[in-house]
């Protein structure tokens, strides 16, 4: 008869066999948790060090981008002090308050629109120049030519790159972001201030004027904004006699840019949208009036200032960025072409964020360029020459048509005289259409 064994746990006997085979089960257990594990192999250890170090420095790089930015409290301020504060108001005095605030985003906008005179004046000062140096020489000396096209723009370029990565590199970017990220509470350090107006408002005027494909729009919605930003500091406050609050400085940051981009499209009511769909944390009915306000002064300010400051025979337009001269009546067989252009645009715009975002950004510019000031440079200096020689030789795919037979009897004489006769046999009595866009 086989010996049976009491087990500890319920009590109960079991057979010895059971028992010897749970006892080898517990002391296998027992000698694979501490028994000494081999050595890894030195690779291997090495791998796990340079694992270790990369876990290490992506959190202090979390930790240090995280510190740099804070948080902005926009609850209303409610203690003893506001309430005792709020009692005294009289309603003559809050009228009072509220026709300086008035008075204050009137301010922005006009403010807002001066900067815009100011950087289109600019550009289109220095652009025409540039246009006129080049177009001479081209009679003169067409071999050389080319020089004078590319080794100003590649100035003008370099020293808009070195703006921005010697001095302020806060004023990178078209500064929308930064915008946006404060009026929903973060605060990014140094991402307001009047020497960071200064740096975007120079650099964007320098690229701008060395004709390659970029725009002022996004530069002037952050300038807009930093204006309101400035209007509702502590010491202009005080001289209009009113006092700090979160949410006339959100407002006036919010409506600074509805002017900026009022003044730059000349489209008061579509700067009110831009800024309700784009922009805006929160927006209320008086603010919506406020900010149409803002823009229409600002619009008008462009359009006065324009006028009046500079000559009467300025080629400066007031139309905003972006007009049209003759707007033509389309016709019904056209509406398949636009759907297909609309896609088409569509799908090379995604094709053209994917590349730009994976394989410019993320693969050449991080490993390549970033890693020191001079690379960067040396990349904006090799993109304007080669965006100005691709602007050089693009016109001789297009051929010359003759001033007289190539306009209809309505166009002006000014336009037929602003035409380009770039690669033209006969630049008296011809001209290029691509070469007049591009350097009219």
């Amino acid at each position: 008869m086989a010996k049976r064994s009491e087990s500890p746990a319920n009590g109960q006997e079991m057979p010895a066999a059971h028992a010897k085979e749970r006892a080898s089960e517990l002391w296998a257990l027992l000698r694979d948790k501490y028994a000494p594990k081999p050595k890894p192999s030195l690779g291997a250890s090495v791998l796990q060090v340079v694992h270790e170090l990369r876990v290490m420095k992506a959190r202090r790089q979390l930790v240090k981008g995280t510190a740099k930015q804070s948080s902005i409290n926009y609850a209303n301020v409610d203690n003893a002090t506001c309430r005792e504060q709020l009692r005294h108001i009289t309603a003559s005095g809050f009228k009072k308050e509220k026709r300086r605030e008035f008075l204050l985003i009137c301010l922005v906008g006009l403010v807002a629109g001066l900067t815009t005179v100011i950087l289109m004046k600019g550009i289109e000062v220095i652009h025409g120049l540039r246009t006129r140096i080049f177009m001479g020489l081209w009679q003169l000396f067409p071999e050389l030519s080319w020089t004078t096209l590319v080794i100003p723009n590649a100035i003008l370029f370099m020293l808009s790159a070195s703006i921005v990565l010697v001095w302020k590199p806060q004023a990178a970017g078209s500064g929308i972001p930064e915008v946006k990220a404060y009026l929903n509470g973060i605060m990014l350090p140094r991402a307001w201030g009047l020497d960071v107006y200064g740096a975007k408002l120079l650099s964007c005027l320098l690229a701008c004027s060395a004709g390659m494909p970029v725009g002022p729009e996004g530069p002037i919605i952050y300038l807009g904004g930093n204006i309101g930003m400035f209007m509702t500091s502590l010491p202009v406050l005080k001289c209009l006699g009113l006092p700090y609050k979160n949410t006339l400085q959100r407002t006036a940051i919010t409506l600074g840019v509805a002017a900026g981009v009022g003044a730059a499209f000349s489209a008061p009511i579509g700067a009110v949208l831009f800024v309700v769909e784009e922009v805006a944390s929160s927006f209320t009915a008086s603010t919506l009036w406020l900010g149409f306000i803002c823009s229409l002064t600002s619009y008008f300010a462009t359009v006065l200032l324009s006028r009046d400051i500079f000559e009467a025979g300025s080629n400066f337009s007031t139309k905003g960025i972006f007009a049209v001269a003759h707007a033509h009546q389309w016709q019904l067989q056209e509406i398949p072409l636009f759907i297909i252009l609309g896609l088409l645009c569509g799908v090379l715009g995604s094709i053209w964020n994917v590349v730009n975002v994976n394989l410019v950004n993320g693969r050449w510019r991080k490993n390549c360029v970033k890693k020191t000031k001079d690379r960067q440079v040396a990349e904006v200096a090799c993109l304007a020459v080669l965006i100005s020689s691709l602007w050089f030789l693009l016109p001789m795919a297009v051929p010359c048509v003759s001033k007289e037979k190539g306009f209809p009897p309505s166009v002006d004489a000014e336009i037929r005289e602003s035409t380009k006769g770039l690669w033209c046999r006969d630049p008296e009595t011809e001209y290029n259409p691509l070469a007049s866009l591009m350097f009219g």
